[in-house]
């Protein structure tokens, strides 16, 4: 869309990162420069007391590197009271930022290493929160500018400047690598009393391996194993999400990314077989999600698995109360036409 006669930028959404260098190409002496994991990014005003944060996320396979990353605005100190806000401490691993102060998205699209350092280009993405309103509708997205950040090895940091379009330097640039994994959260698992945890698998994959797999570094807290069906074995996303708002332990999402699954034996038809993300408002924080355990495996191939139920724990009782929906039928009846 053309706005005044000149191109606005403007996106739903920005796009995944796509692989940039071969992640091999790097010799062994400077392959360490740009680790894969989690770097704490903080960008310094040049002359100014302006400070953005944020994390670095880097994955290397062996056809090529994977990198973006997302800035917030600190804190401004309180003339007031003086002082300074303190930046995220390295040594406490992956940092966690208030939801408020976030401001973009950084997407890598080339990773240049060398002996001497490495250049990161960067396409911006900006938020901006409530959006903005066009006559095709209101938008949060906005692409910024394309820029290079050439990085430097400076004792355990790489370190390297941003320049403007006008060659003059606006931003000094400190990358720290901290772990290496590439986001951190908690699962806090609450069911009712017939259900399994649904965390093990009886084998040595466990939601911690299925998280490890794609750098996500995942603590699992098994809570309530006592949780009351309260109209039946049959569960809508209304009920759990209120059932979520009673049981868990905490809830500070600027503190800590933490999810809330809740295992029940059945969910309503409509939902799912297998599992439901409830939290589905645009001003909701999609935390909550719930698995059946009690639904029956059936393949129109196979009939290996007739009977059999999702947690692997033997055959399915029959339903002791039918779910609130339109018909029951067999309790695979939904799956036979996915």
């Amino acid at each position: 869309m053309r706005h005044g006669g000149c191109e606005r930028a403007a996106v739903p959404a920005p796009p995944l990162p796509g692989r940039c260098a071969p992640a091999a190409s790097p010799s062994p002496a400077a392959s360490w420069l740009l680790r894969p994991g989690c770097h704490l990014l903080e960008f310094a005003r040049q002359g100014e007391p302006a400070y953005l944060d944020g994390t670095l996320r880097v994955e290397a396979t062996a056809d090529g590197m994977v990198a973006s990353g997302d800035l917030y605005a600190r804190p401004q100190a309180d003339p007031a009271v003086g002082g300074s806000v303190e930046p995220p401490d390295p040594a406490a691993g992956i940092p966690i930022f208030p939801v408020a102060d976030y401001l973009c998205y950084l997407r890598v699209t080339g990773i240049d290493q060398s002996a001497e350092g490495v250049t990161l280009t960067i396409e911006e993405h900006r938020f901006h929160e409530p959006g903005i309103e066009f006559l095709d509708g209101t938008r949060q997205w906005f692409v910024g500018s394309t820029f290079t950040v050439p990085l430097a090895p400076d004792g355990p940091a790489l370190t390297g400047t941003f320049v403007d379009s006008l060659s003059t330097v606006t931003w000094q640039v400190t990358a720290r690598w901290v772990a290496p994994s590439l986001r951190r959260a908690t699962l806090e698992i609450d069911r009712v009393p017939l259900s399994e945890w649904p965390d093990t698998s009886g084998t040595a994959t466990t939601m911690g391996t299925v998280f490890d797999e794609i750098g996500w570094d995942l603590t699992v807290i098994r809570s309530h194993a006592d949780v009351t069906e309260t109209t039946g074995e049959s569960w809508s996303g209304t009920e759990a999400h209120a059932m979520m708002a009673a049981l868990r332990d905490r809830s500070d999402l600027d503190a800590e990314w933490r999810y809330h699954c809740l295992a029940v034996r059945r969910m309503d038809i409509g939902l799912s077989n297998t599992g439901w993300m409830y939290d589905r408002a645009g001003a909701v924080a999609r935390e909550g999600f719930m698995v059946a355990s009690h639904w029956v495996v059936w393949s129109p191939s196979s009939r290996s698995g007739a009977g059999r139920r999702a947690s692997g724990s033997g055959p399915s009782p029959p339903p002791t109360s039918a779910p609130r929906s339109t018909s029951w039928g067999t309790p695979w009846a939904c799956n036979t036409t996915r």
